[in-house]
């Protein structure tokens, strides 16, 4: 469903060029909850980004069920993002004038193909399924983290998309609170077939994931199926 092949994207600083991606190349089926794994500067954030379409690489592509998604304008981009992805990042980014229920309601109003009475119900929904049903008219700055979280991966989710993009959602959150968010994007995903590329120094969550991907040095450099192996590079 997901096909990265030849990645590739530089950095012009002060200091020189940083080659921060070089050929990177994976794929991911419907449903599969991908974690990728490294240290901080490897380029995690970056190939998230370009996966996404919110940077361009310098070179290589990115396919979603086949579509090249370089080939696209920024507007046909931007579409794309609406009707296909869904983005969930470590700080939750929700608009704080308005409440939980409207920040999930927001991307289907954008969308625009379905009625007002359509979209509050599929999100008082999917937020009561988050048992978030008492804090439909919060706004963020009333929500405790993991709630907050949970918001933000419920607006992420209201669009049913076929690729879920994660950066560090549960970094700033207590051991269980993280798994609960965790388990619950786990849940959304399988049920709604949705394929999972998420950013993690979680060792735990990475384990928990179906498989892992290390990124050293710009490059894929290891590639976990077998749990029962040691995952001795994992922060």
């Amino acid at each position: 469903m997901l096909s990265v092949r030849g990645l590739s994207k530089d950095f012009i600083t002060p200091g020189g060029t940083i080659s921060v991606l070089q050929q990177v190349d994976f794929s991911a089926e419907r449903g599969e909850f991908l974690a990728i794994v490294g240290e901080s500067g490897s380029g995690k954030s970056t190939l998230l980004q370009i996966v996404g379409t919110v940077e361009s690489p310098d070179a290589g592509e990115v396919l979603l069920d086949g579509l090249s998604l370089f080939s696209l304008t920024s507007r046909e981009q931007a579409r794309l993002r609406n009707q296909k992805l869904g983005f969930v990042y470590q700080a939750h980014h929700l608009i704080p004038e308005l409440t939980a229920l409207e920040n999930v309601m927001l991307p289907l109003q954008i969308r625009g193909d379905m009625t007002v009475q359509e979209i509050h119900q599929r999100a008082e929904a999917l937020l009561g399924t988050l048992n978030l049903g008492q804090r439909l008219h919060h706004v963020p700055g009333k929500l405790s983290g993991g709630e907050a979280q949970r918001v933000a991966v419920a607006r992420a989710m209201v669009g049913r998309p076929a690729l879920l993009l994660a950066d560090e959602p549960t970094g700033n959150l207590d051991e269980s609170t993280a798994k609960r968010v965790f388990d619950t994007m786990l849940n959304l995903c399988r049920e709604m077939d949705t394929a999972v590329v998420m950013v993690t120094h979680s060792r735990a969550l990475a384990l928990a994931s179906d498989r892992v991907l290390q990124l050293h040095d710009g490059r894929i450099s290891t590639k976990v199926r077998n749990y029962s192996a040691s995952i001795e590079n994992i922060p």
